[in-house]
């Protein structure tokens, strides 16, 4: 009788064993199947957060490259720009140069024809100056701005110019030691020009050039 008890229990023990082992191994596989689930559907989204996250780049890399290539035109026009109020600002300087060197090295054989002659030139020059600058202050205000004492300075030499020209046509004597020195002060504007334009800064908005794709 014990051993059928014995029997029965350990019957009802094994059949209760794999019952447990059934479900638990139905509550696993459903498990499995769940995160197998949640695994793809991971893995789906984050496909499309990279191709989102690879668009977005592409995208800023393209912008990037056409600001740089903007802001390169841009420069590019500005340095145009500065060369023909340069060289027009040369060309006057020269011009004072030109007139005036006979006043100072050969005052004996100077004549009035030296001064009929730069007052031709200067007129046109500064009108040249004048439009050549407009394109530059609308292009960098702030490079326009290094230029403009030198410009002032050639305004205030042609201005010397002509008083030192009544001064000769009243005092030849007088107007020629003008003139002379007029020519030093036109020698110091044309290093001046040179030595402006070697070190000019090209300022652009810092966002253009320091700002690249995150």
């Amino acid at each position: 009788e014990n051993l059928a008890i014995t029997l029965i229990d350990k019957a009802v023990i094994g059949g209760l064993l794999a019952l447990a082992a059934y479900f638990f191994n139905r509550a696993l596989e459903k498990f499995r199947g769940t995160q197998s689930l949640e695994l793809e559907a991971f893995r789906g989204t984050q496909a499309l957060e990279m191709a989102r996250f690879t668009q977005e780049q592409s995208r800023r890399i393209e912008e990037f490259k056409s600001r740089l290539l903007m802001d390169s035109e841009s420069l590019r026009n500005v340095r145009l720009a500065v060369a023909e109020v340069s060289k027009r600002l040369a060309t006057a300087t020269h011009s004072i140069c030109w007139a005036t060197w006979p006043a100072k090295y050969t005052p004996k054989s100077f004549v009035h024809a030296h001064l009929d002659k730069y007052d031709g030139e200067i007129h046109l020059l500064l009108s040249d100056i004048v439009a050549a600058r407009v394109v530059l202050a609308a292009l960098s205000p702030s490079v326009h701005n290094q230029l403009s004492p030198l410009i002032d300075q050639l305004y205030g030499l042609d201005v010397e110019m002509g008083e030192a020209k009544t001064l000769f046509e009243e005092d030849s004597p007088r107007g020629l030691a003008a003139l002379a020195k007029i020519h030093t002060a036109s020698a110091r504007l044309d290093d001046k020009l040179l030595e402006t334009v070697t070190n000019l800064t090209f300022d652009l908005p810092r966002d253009k050039f320091a700002t690249g794709p995150e």
